[in-house]
């Protein structure tokens, strides 16, 4: 086995010891996000020094790009309209964003969940390109504990109801999310993902000035089917499309 497969291994299998263990004990990096966002930037570099990045993605990289941002902002129009439509048959559909502008929270919160983000899709792309079933498995594993340590103090885990929100709207929709990403990382690089998340997770909760309020088996719903849509969207664009031209031009 090569030198950077078992340094790649290693590091993936850390990296989710290391998560699983900051959630289910001392739930550190949810408290100080900014040290999160370090230890996950000496992380990469770390890696880095193991483990050699690939460059040999698909052409169509900016292309898949612009079809992540639309489809990103698309993705932003269907919670809008469904709280809308919320609206209809309860007094709410939308609630204020709470940290709106506000500098302390932006600081605190936004500029190091940036860092998580783009730190985490550079990991992933690095972990894919070494072609390893295993660390693929086990990196998946980490960026899914990334999403919950992240986002688990908005949920009420005291109730079942709490439990059941955490499930569908927050794991079951990371695990959704992250299978897509890893299919993107792997034909066209990490910017596509980065962008979408930018979109969808960074100006969406730090910069709208009000949020939508749906209920959760909607949220949950949308979470979980719109990755899927965007990988057919992906998938009948720039692969079956490219197999067809190439069936055109070998005849």
């Amino acid at each position: 086995m090569k030198i950077s497969l078992k340094a790649c291994r290693i590091f993936t299998i850390l990296l989710s010891t290391i998560l699983f263990f900051n959630l289910f004990v001392s739930n550190y990096f949810n408290k100080y996000k900014t040290i999160f966002a370090v230890f996950l930037i000496i992380y990469w570099l770390s890696f880095r020094l193991f483990v050699k990045p690939k460059e040999n993605k698909s052409s169509n990289k900016k292309y898949v790009s612009l079809w992540l941002i639309i489809l990103g902002i698309i993705f932003l129009l269907i919670f809008y309209i469904m709280g809308m439509l919320s609206s209809i048959n309860v007094s709410e559909g939308f609630y204020k964003n709470p940290i709106n502008f506000v500098f302390n929270p932006m600081w605190r919160w936004m500029f190091p969940h940036v860092i998580i983000i783009i730190y985490s899709e550079l990991m992933r792309t690095l972990v894919i390109d070494q072609n390893d079933k295993k660390s693929t498995i086990c990196m998946t594993i980490a960026l899914i504990l990334v999403d919950v340590i992240i986002s688990i103090n908005i949920y009420n885990y005291s109730s079942i109801e709490g439990i059941l929100e955490i499930i569908g709207c927050l794991l079951i929709s990371s695990i959704s999310l992250n299978l897509l990403c890893n299919y993107i990382s792997k034909r066209y690089g990490s910017g596509p993902n980065i962008l979408f998340k930018l979109i969808t997770i960074i100006i969406y909760n730090y910069f709208m000035p009000v949020l939508s309020d749906i209920y959760p088996i909607f949220e949950s719903l949308i979470k979980l089917l719109y990755p899927f849509i965007i990988y057919l969207v992906i998938d009948y664009l720039f692969v079956n499309n490219n197999k067809e031209v190439l069936v055109k031009n070998n005849n």
